[in-house]
């Protein structure tokens, strides 16, 4: 998937700017847990040197901390335990629910913007690679949140703390640790490169496996009856595995850096308990301050290895976070029209106008979809768009609703650029009843108020009686409750048109727009919910694509096309009369029907 260039990936940590007084608390906490380790480590070298002072084990030299008594250590220790234990509990709990929360508003603002981007964005991506990245990005980054900014912040707390512990110990034995920091950055930086990009394609990989899953479901019914089922795991199963070569080599590298990291920092320890076992030989340092060192060592070192941990971390976050911010760069739908200006002060009449109107799509500009259409309906009239498969009807409704916009021409309503109105405004007064219906997963009384959310039970009656959904509902034992199913599966195909007539009902809209919305209905019912149509559409301009030639008696206009050319428009009776395409598609319907008679 390639989104288009966006801002520094790290401004979606700016996701926890909210959160700033709970940060700091938390940050606190985490301070005084840190310093703690620190003092423990301290005091475990002080009880070193009272142990060898108060048994005589050796004589002459000043302990770490004078006058203070082997149990009065042990008890200042177990104190400092349970301090840790406590700030330790606050600062995990507090950076837990700080990226909870931080995760949760982001996800709302990942899926905010996209299902305000317009149909162009998605005609170039694959779903299944753009609810993937919006849900294992947003997770990598709460995980992040999580644990990771907070063991961050510690280790470099410990690597500070314990660094100046050594210092104040033992400055020589300090300056030799410190040699292998600059060998570990420069071993980083040669790296660190290497590791986001080979995260970054596995994580694109795993995106792509996921729209494999995405397809296999949402295509279960062909699959089965095509008994595609070895042929899809294949699929996937190859998808999976181009995923663990990319995850494979990430690892491989990031195990390298760590254990190299590691290396370095353990043979430093060496070196260091080499020269420290002969400075107490020679009573530069007592034993408990080695002991205190090397402790604070043993800090230094396990923060280093993890700061290098992380950074291999950092880059995998590097890259969610830029294709994550990549997404939320793109302009909405509503923000990227060309000509923004207010919505209409009074509601649409539905005097609709296509003038001398082509599209293209920008990803295919060599084949024209439509060329120069113009048809023009009045308010409350009737046009069918007729034709063959690939002649430009569905694009037509698609301008119509400003999924896209014409290439050239212009769709005018009631006289004006529907590039002028407001998207919303423009919608609000439109309704599509699709060929295929896709319902949400929940009931059918949400299913229908979906057209009209807040709509009165009065309206919801209505629409349902004219959709003769009533009918169907009252078999049911939990009615309205009934849940649909995942895509209305619950139901059957004639059961969810009805409920998708009764959604545009209760819309009621200035333009109607119905893509054989009879197509699944029999016969009985197919009369009845065609007779509640006409009724509905008597005070509308509705525009019906007809599949089939019968569907079109009451129609006041025909449109028929071509190769997303008018080729004949007029009355039904007058195009039966020529010897066009009309009259070619109506008689072939017929022999179809008398066939299937």
């Amino acid at each position: 998937m390639k989104l288009s260039q966006s801002k520094h990936p790290l401004t979606l940590f700016f996701s926890l700017s909210r959160e700033r007084g709970r940060i700091a608390a938390a940050s606190l906490c985490l301070l005084v847990a840190t310093l703690l380790h620190l003092v423990f480590a301290y005091f475990a070298g002080a009880m070193v040197d009272t142990t060898m002072t108060t048994f005589h084990i050796v004589k002459n030299f000043d302990a770490m901390i004078p006058g203070m008594t082997r149990k009065t250590l042990m008890i200042s220790v177990t104190i400092t335990i349970f301090i840790v234990v406590v700030f330790s509990c606050l600062e995990f709990a507090w950076f837990s629910s700080l990226g909870e929360r931080a995760a949760a508003r982001l996800r709302e603002k990942v899926f905010g913007n996209l299902i305000e981007l317009p149909m162009s964005f998605f005609q170039n991506h694959r779903g299944g690679e753009l609810s993937s990245h919006a849900m294992a990005d947003v997770m990598l980054l709460q995980e992040f949140w999580i644990h990771e900014l907070r063991l961050f912040l510690k280790n470099i707390l410990l690597i500070i703390g314990g660094l100046a512990m050594m210092f104040y110990l033992a400055s020589k034995l300090a300056l030799i640790a410190l040699t292998v920091l600059p060998v570990v950055a420069l071993f980083s930086l040669f790296l660190g490169k290497k590791i986001r990009r080979k995260t970054t394609r596995a994580a694109d990989e795993l995106a792509r496996s996921s729209v494999v899953v995405e397809e296999a479901i949402r295509g279960i019914a062909g699959i089965k009856t095509y008994t595609n089922e070895v042929w899809e795991k294949s699929r996937y199963g190859k998808a999976l595995q181009a995923y663990l070569d990319a995850a494979k080599g990430a690892a491989w590298v990031r195990g390298i850096f760590i254990s190299t990291a590691i290396l370095f920092v353990l043979l430093v320890m060496v070196v260091l308990m080499w020269i420290g076992s002969g400075d107490i030989a020679t009573r530069t340092i007592t034993p408990g301050e080695f002991t205190s060192f090397m402790m604070a060592l043993g800090f230094v070192g396990t923060s280093g290895g993890g700061l290098a941990e992380m950074v291999a971390k950092l880059h995998r976050v590097a890259g969610a976070s830029e294709r994550l911010v990549s997404i939320l760069s793109e302009k909405p739908e509503i923000v990227a029209e060309q000509k923004p200006k207010a919505g209409p002060t009074q509601p649409i009449r539905g005097k609709v106008e296509f003038r001398d109107v082509s599209f293209f799509y920008e990803s295919r500009k060599e084949v024209t979809v439509l060329n120069h259409l113009n048809i023009s309906v009045e308010p409350g009239d009737s046009v069918a768009l007729v034709g063959p498969s690939g002649s430009g009807k569905s694009t037509i409704v698609s301008l119509l609703f400003r999924l896209y916009d014409p290439s050239s021409g212009g769709i005018f309503i009631d006289g004006k650029d529907s590039r002028e109105y407001s998207l919303h405004e423009l919608r609000s007064q439109m309704a599509l009843v699709p060929q295929e219906v896709m319902l949400i997963g929940g009931s059918i009384l949400e299913n229908i108020v979906y057209g009209r959310p807040g709509a009165s039970r009065e309206r919801i009656d209505q629409a349902m009686h004219l959709a003769r959904v009533d009918e169907f509902v009252a078999a049911l034992p939990d009615g309205l409750q009934t849940v649909v199913g995942d895509r209305g599966m619950q139901l059957s195909g004639g059961q969810r048109q009805r409920v998708a007539i009764a959604r545009a009902i209760l819309r009621d809209p200035a333009i109607l727009v119905l893509d054989e919305a009879t197509s699944s209905l029999d016969s009985k019912n197919e009369i009845a919910v065609r007779e509640a149509l006409e009724e509905v559409m008597r005070d509308r301009t509705t525009f019906v694509i007809a599949h089939r030639l019968g569907t079109t008696a009451n129609i006041d206009h025909t449109v028929v096309l071509s190769e997303g050319n008018v080729v004949e428009q007029g009355s039904r009776e007058r195009l039966l009369e020529k010897d066009g395409l009309y009259r070619l598609l109506w008689d072939m319907g017929e022999n179809r029907h008398s066939e299937n008679g």
